[in-house]
């Protein structure tokens, strides 16, 4: 009997102990897939589907099926990647008989229009391989301008940040010692040493309110920027902005060009081509102007008098497309303005960049500067009286 009852405790144990193993391999697994949810990518990154695009141009260059361009495609990707799934999505879609061009219509989020659109007018006039090696080369231009941009902005947006941050730091924690130690002097003190203290008492007792203020000033932007009127409103002003405005105007330009250039060179109807080019373009004030371009042109006028009443183009640019629609030579025209805006930015950024890191070290550095000479310019002062 004894014997029995220490067998069902040892029994009992042993399950229990088990269940805890399970359990607590089960809670490691959910973990672990939670873990991988959390930082898996979703999404193919840019870089990943110009590479897969070039890819996809060399070997139909050879005369390879797109099916097969796949698969060969799909071997040289890792199996957890984005890129892998969505190959193999794509290839599955089309070994059921869609075509490309309706496969790649369900990832709108990872291929733009104008990429749909030149894949169709490929397949269509049985030119894939010459618009896929367009394609290549339109996405890489872009790619380019965009990595140029946050490279010229992600130095000055990081030494900004840091010395926001130091400022703060010396306003809210340093300049209060000093601001007790000359209260009890009782002493007169520089107007500037004034300035800075009553700086740095109004950010203390009013920090909480400053903080709701930019935050709500942000959400109300963001607020204003989704509402249709006002980013038509929004947009428009940014071409207008001091120097910046121009060249944001020639970047967004030198993209819509590069777009239609190639699209017009595929084959592409112009209505169509100006359609699909104005969507690759973010400001909604420039997409209008292209809209009432292509309405102009369906009704029977010409490009170039369908340009002449948008201020949109500068005098140069309108003069180029009349001799590229005199000559028949739209795409070429286009291409030429792509070119040289794009050559334009470069110098630009390449020179602002040059200019603003060491005048934001400069500006800065004075900040500072002054913060420090205004705090320890009662204690000289008191020096020399000594």
């Amino acid at each position: 009997m004894f014997a029995s009852i220490l067998k069902f405790y040892r029994n009992s144990f042993l399950n229990l102990g088990n269940d805890f193993i399970i359990k607590k391999s089960e809670r490691k697994t959910n973990n672990n897939i939670w873990h991988q949810n959390l930082f898996k990518k979703n999404t193919p990154t840019q870089k990943e589907i110009i590479t897969w695009t070039k890819q996809l141009s060399l070997l139909i260059k050879v005369g390879i099926t797109i099916s097969e361009a796949l698969k060969i495609a799909e071997a040289q990707q890792k199996p957890s990647s984005a890129i892998y799934k969505l190959t193999t999505q794509i290839r599955a879609a089309i070994d059921n008989g869609t075509t490309f061009s309706s496969a790649l219509k369900k990832y709108q989020k990872e291929f733009n229009h104008i990429y749909i659109a030149m894949i169709e007018v490929g397949e269509s006039s049985g030119t894939l391989d010459i618009c896929f090696q367009q394609l290549t080369t339109l996405l890489e231009k872009n790619y380019q301008i965009r990595k140029q941009i946050i490279n010229a902005t992600i130095y000055p947006i990081c030494v900004i940040s840091v010395a926001i941050i130091v400022i703060t730091l010396l306003l809210t924690s340093v300049i209060p010692a000093f601001t007790a130690i000359y209260s009890e002097m009782q002493a007169e003190l520089p107007a500037i040493t004034n300035f800075v203290i009553s700086t740095s008492e109004f950010l203390i007792h009013n920090f909480i309110l400053l903080v709701s203020i930019i935050c709500t000033g942000i959400y109300f932007a963001f607020q204003q920027f989704n509402n249709a009127n006002s980013r038509m409103s929004i947009d428009k002003a940014i071409y207008k902005v001091p120097l910046l405005g121009h060249i944001i105007l020639k970047l967004d330009t030198a993209r819509f060009a590069s777009a239609i250039s190639t699209l017009l060179n595929t084959g592409c109807p112009i209505i169509t081509a100006l359609e699909i080019s104005s969507k690759t373009v973010s400001n909604s004030f420039f997409t209008k102007n292209i809209k009432e371009i292509s309405n102009k042109i369906a009704a029977g006028e010409s490009l170039t008098l369908a340009c002449e009443d948008i201020t949109l183009f500068p005098i140069l640019v309108k003069q180029l497309l009349n001799v590229g629609e005199t000559t028949g030579a739209i795409d070429d025209m286009f291409n030429n303005v792509s070119t040289n805006y794009e050559i334009e930015c470069e110098n630009f950024i390449k020179n602002l960049k040059q200019i603003l890191e060491p005048a934001i070290i400069i500006i800065l550095g004075l900040v500072v500067g002054t913060i420090v000479v205004a705090m320890y310019l009662p204690i000289l002062q008191m020096g020399q009286l000594i």
